[in-house]
């Protein structure tokens, strides 16, 4: 096993030696020179490849609104959330919680409730957005057959959120590359 391994890496060494050396059959304004003399790229110049992971209906909030350095949920100094949404239904606000599922119900995924979710760049209209008809837990979260889809205060799922060990891929990607 070590021989074939040997001369592959004879070869490699080589080949890279070789594409580093100059050689007199290639003419100095040649495309092969010119590549060989320009300088090396830096910044986004440097970036052969940009791949963008995105799940449909979920927000950086929902997967990364806890990851370390992001920006995502405001904190106090002991690490506790404190932005709290506006909650029309239960006439307090509401603060985003941490789910144990992964199923999400969200919200509505239309023009109006876009416009209402993002409320003038203030992004605090998620609750609001939610159909105000039917008998649907972010109305009235006391039913026991909304315990799956509301959070600890009674807030809709809407403001669910996920952990690092519940999306550990994710995270790592984002630790390994860049968020």
């Amino acid at each position: 096993m070590r021989r074939p391994l040997t001369i592959l890496a004879s070869v490699a060494l080589t080949a890279c030696v070789a594409a580093g050396a100059s050689t007199s059959s290639t003419p100095p304004s040649s495309p092969v020179a010119a590549a060989a003399t320009a300088p090396v790229p830096t910044g986004l110049k440097k970036l052969d490849h940009l791949i963008f992971i995105v799940q449909e209906n979920r927000s950086f909030d929902e997967y990364f609104g806890t990851f370390p350095g992001a920006k995502g949920f405001p904190t106090s100094p002991n690490g506790r959330i404190t932005t709290c949404i506006p909650n029309p239904f239960l006439g307090h606000c509401s603060r985003p919680y941490h789910t144990k599922s992964l199923r999400s119900w969200g919200g509505p995924h239309d023009d109006v409730a876009s416009h209402i979710d993002i409320n003038g760049g203030r992004m605090d209209g998620f609750i609001k957005a939610m159909p105000d008809g039917g008998t649907h837990c972010w109305i009235d979260p006391r039913p026991a057959s909304c315990g799956p889809y509301v959070g600890p205060q009674g807030q809709p799922d809407v403001l669910s959120y996920i952990n690092h060990s519940q999306i550990p891929n994710y995270w790592t990607y984002a630790k390994h590359y860049v968020l």
